[in-house]
């Protein structure tokens, strides 16, 4: 996990991006994307926030990294690490391999993943590219992985061993708030696909605000 003032500039890069998703989502609105210069500063906020949702989600995968490195080494028996210093080729490249399959078989992964998803998303809105169809499609993947990630996630931590603390409630209602902001996003993607763009602009708004509440919730968690 990321610790200290690491977990401080992590949530308000989470919070600036959901912000900047609020925005972008507004902008869309068919009552303001046709005026000058609204749908280039809609598609801008997206850009923007999805950058911010990337950048903090390879931060936390590379503190999970080192963490989960620190902690295997501490908790090494006296044993092993002898064998790693009589033959230290083999046994740090096979604990080396174990560290890094651990942490790509998590969740941070996926949240970088999807996070692209949805910067490529957003960029292949912008009108010299305009490919709107293909940025819907990344936007409803991203949002779906999103959507099932958070109900892993949530499903994880409810079953045992994990008992039911202040701390486990607050990441729960962390992972449901997630994954209704997934689910709002993929709804809203395909509203504006069949040209519903006034509700598609509403849920995608609603859904950035369930991540900005998600986000906030860091803070006290």
């Amino acid at each position: 996990m990321v610790k200290a003032w690491d977990a401080y500039i992590l949530t308000g890069m989470y919070i600036i991006g959901s912000a900047t998703f609020i925005s972008g989502a507004t902008l869309f609105h068919p009552k303001l994307v046709s005026r000058p210069n609204c749908y280039e500063a809609g598609v801008s906020m997206f850009i923007t926030g999805s950058a911010f949702f990337l950048i903090a989600s390879i931060y936390e995968w590379c503190s999970n990294l080192k963490a989960q490195i620190t902690s295997n080494d501490k908790t090494q028996p006296s044993e092993e690490k002898e064998e790693l210093l009589r033959n230290p080729d083999e046994p740090q490249r096979n604990n080396f391999m174990k560290y890094v399959l651990n942490v790509f078989l998590t969740r941070g992964t996926l949240s970088v993943l999807i996070n692209l998803f949805f910067l490529v998303g957003s960029v292949m809105y912008w009108p010299t590219i305009n490919q709107g169809i293909v940025g819907n499609w990344l936007y409803r993947v991203g949002s779906t992985l999103t959507s099932l990630s958070n109900i892993y996630a949530l499903i994880r931590c409810l079953i045992p061993p994990y008992k039911s603390t202040k701390s486990v409630v607050m990441v729960a209602i962390f992972h449901i708030l997630f994954a209704l902001g997934g689910l709002e996003f993929f709804a809203g993607g395909f509203c504006f696909l069949f040209h519903k763009d006034e509700v598609g602009s509403i849920l995608w708004a609603v859904g950035s605000f369930f991540f900005l509440l998600g986000s906030c919730e860091l803070l006290i968690m």
